[in-house]
């Protein structure tokens, strides 16, 4: 593995030789696939497009992806679970290259989510910046890739908490915060939701343009996401009960 980067990095070497310093973005297709861990879904095609003018290099890499409670990527190299095909590659100008994802894993009883990273590496490798200083210029496109099981998934997602807290002093406004858990099988992205608040007097329903934030929202399976919306008029502080619908749980 060691040698295949140096020598792949030995090229990029030599094509900048050639090559006028500028960096050239590109484009990966598809950007989200479903693969099965046996059987034709257990591999998938990706296609990387040059469409400048110049030749680049562009390099794959595959992360076991996880998620913090704002909604933001934790990515964790994946060893063994795919083959890479090929994962360096130089793209010459006008032209595309397919890459080939293998599964290798065993079959999961649950969706597993991972993240498809393509980096452009520079072909001159370092560029000067005013201050003296270097900086690599890189473009990176990230895909999703999920796993699912052969039994029937689906999500189950559930708010486990929903309450209003006192907001900034300043503006005097408070914030609605509703914390969601995914306890199915396979993830989802909450479309289109409806959120019904519903207290001691009175019952306040919330739709989509309403929940920034939320609407459009990816919640992994056995992870849990917080979110933070402006309250309502009216809603006092302390805790709510709370319903959540959206498009494919209805």
């Amino acid at each position: 593995m060691k040698n295949s980067a140096f020598h792949f990095l030995l090229f990029c070497l030599v094509v900048a030789l050639i090559t006028p310093v500028t960096a050239h973005a590109f484009k990966l297709v598809p950007m989200s696939v479903k693969m099965t861990s046996s059987g034709r879904g257990a591999s998938e095609i990706f296609v990387v497009d040059n469409s400048g003018a110049k030749p680049i290099a562009v390099e794959m890499n595959i992360f076991i992806r996880n998620m913090t409670e704002e909604g933001e990527d934790i990515l964790t190299e994946s060893e063994d679970d795919f083959i890479v095909f090929p994962a360096q590659m130089i793209v010459m100008p006008g032209q595309s290259q397919s890459v080939r994802i293998q599964w290798m894993g065993q079959e999961p009883d649950k969706e597993l989510a991972y993240r498809l990273v393509a980096e452009q590496l520079p072909l001159n490798l370092e560029e000067e910046v005013n201050d003296g200083g270097r900086i690599n210029v890189v473009f990176r496109y990230v895909a999703s890739v999920y796993i699912v099981p052969k039994r029937r998934a689906q999500a189950d997602v559930k708010i486990t908490s929903a309450y209003v807290e006192e907001g900034n002093r300043d503006d005097d406004s408070n914030n609605l915060i509703i914390i969601a858990h995914n306890e199915g099988s396979k993830h989802t992205v909450l479309r289109e939701p409806t959120l019904t608040l519903n207290t001691a007097t009175n019952k306040i329903v919330l739709k989509s343009d309403q929940l920034p934030g939320l609407d459009g929202a990816n919640i992994l399976v056995g992870h849990t996401r917080v979110f933070k919306l402006p309250s309502p008029t009216g809603l006092h502080t302390g805790p709510l009960e709370a319903d959540l619908q959206f498009y494919g749980k209805r």
